[in-house]
């Protein structure tokens, strides 16, 4: 699962995406049938999405031919339930970027109240390393 839009970039730094989440997703008839929520693996899926996108642009403004692995999942927290109907606007930054880790920070908001944050560590190797 993607968000539908990407509506703010600023190359290398920060993204911002949205994405309306569909009434008739197949998921809500199991996931609390008589108080449908975004389940939160479907949330993080979306955030490893864009993130991938980021990285990948970012890969290629910085000239490199790299790779990119997602090697941890950090400081998650979901402050509220997301629901059908529900507009989600994610922000994406790049926190840190050395030799060793990038780090991602992202926040979803839904009516502008945060719902849910998380870091992405990751790394980005060349096929040689491997």
């Amino acid at each position: 699962m993607q968000f539908d839009h990407i509506v703010e970039v600023e190359p290398g730094v920060h993204w911002t995406a949205e994405k309306l989440v569909s009434r008739t997703a197949a998921y809500f008839p199991d996931h609390f049938p008589n108080n449908p929520v975004l389940p939160m693996t479907v949330l993080l899926e979306c955030k490893l999405n864009l993130a991938h996108q980021f990285v990948s642009k970012l890969i290629k403004e910085l000239g490199s031919r790299g790779n990119y692995q997602v090697c941890e999942l950090r400081k998650i927290k979901m402050n509220e339930f997301i629901h059908p109907g529900d507009v989600v606007v994610c922000h994406l930054k790049l926190k840190q970027l050395n030799d060793e880790e990038l780090v991602l920070s992202c926040q979803s908001l839904v009516d502008g109240k945060r719902v849910c944050v998380v870091e992405i560590v990751g790394a980005i190797y060349n096929s040689s390393e491997l």
